[in-house]
């Protein structure tokens, strides 16, 4: 790598870096750009959490990359000194080059999407649950096929926007409230615990409050929510609506609880698409109204507790592609 070039590749430099291949000179190169601007740190810090994450060092007993990176992040910014990972062998380094070059395309592809623009953060969840801390400290869950996007001068102004459902669980901050903006709702808090489930498909935008107090509003209307209360957004017809949340199930996408109470097998299914990310169809064979069931389910696999349900209303269940189907004989 030449390190006089006008134009340096520092993502090429942070990858080097990673795998301790930086001399002292490239160091002090690259601590000179991290300390430049809050986005280039921002950038080294999303590259080395993918690097950590990869579990690359699981291939290699002798390698721990936790404890590696540790060493490297307390020499980061002390040029005088070359990480003590560039003096292990050849096959480390190589393995090490590996991990950090594999870490930055996994991180792309598994669960979580980093797009790191000028301005922008975008956070993708795909097929598993996403949790995402934000610079004031804030903890947001994000849900399967859904994403949040902030800008990165968030201590300043807390906006985020959201495609998709998550649970928020947002930092106190009387000076700077908190906003959610998806779709035609906005949501604002100061510090509170709640979800908002805003996927395009479906012909309701709902916000269910766990803690604390949340305004919801559209370009008509405002509503107050409280803990224990829930509001929809009509898209249909425009309109916010105002109740108490019934639903004991809107986290079980998060926290793998679910509990029926003389549960009708539609609700039972929409649970588990929710919770389990599966498309359960209810063939019209099958009788709801004489279908209800009594269960509590604690972070079980999913197969047990269709199993479970199977045998206690007595229905039969075939897979066919990507459909789980639900049939009577």
């Amino acid at each position: 790598m030449d390190i006089n070039k006008q134009n340096i590749d520092y993502i090429e430099l942070i990858s080097s870096y990673l795998s301790g291949e930086l001399d002292s000179s490239q160091i002090s190169v690259l601590e000179d750009w991290v300390r430049a601007n809050s986005d280039n740190k921002n950038t080294f810090l999303a590259y080395k959490n993918a690097w950590v994450g990869s579990n690359i060092s699981k291939n290699n007993k002798n390698i721990d990359v936790n404890t590696e990176f540790e060493n490297l992040q307390s020499k980061l910014f002390l040029a005088t000194q070359t990480p003590s990972i560039a003096k292990n062998n050849n096959s480390i380094k190589f393995l090490l080059r590996i991990a950090a070059v594999v870490a930055i395309i996994l991180a792309g592809i598994i669960s979580v999407n980093f797009y790191l623009s000028s301005k922008k953060l975008i956070y993708t969840a795909q097929n598993e649950l996403v949790e995402q801390t934000t610079p004031d400290g804030s903890v947001i869950s994000i849900n399967r096929n859904s994403t949040l996007e902030f800008n990165k001068n968030f201590d300043k102004i807390r906006k985020v926007k959201l495609k998709g459902s998550a649970f928020f669980k947002v930092k106190h901050n009387d000076k700077v409230p908190f906003v959610i903006e998806t779709q035609n709702v906005k949501v604002s808090v100061l510090g509170t615990s709640f979800l908002v489930d805003s996927r395009e498909k479906d012909d309701f935008i709902t916000v269910v409050v766990k803690t604390g107090k949340v305004s919801v509003k559209n370009t008509e209307k405002e509503i107050i929510l409280l803990a224990g209360e829930k509001g929809i957004f009509s898209k249909k017809e425009n309109k916010l609506y105002k109740l108490k949340n019934k639903d004991i199930n809107y986290l079980s996408w998060k926290t793998k609880k679910i509990e029926f109470k003389n549960t009708d097998l539609n609700e039972v299914v929409r649970v588990l698409n929710n919770t389990y990310n599966k498309n359960i169809i209810i063939d019209k064979s099958v009788d709801i109204s004489n279908n209800k069931i009594t269960a509590k389910f604690n972070n079980a696999p999913f197969k047990s507790v269709l199993d479970i349900i199977k045998e206690t209303l007595d229905i039969k269940i075939k897979t066919e592609n990507d459909e789980i189907i639900i049939f009577s004989e």
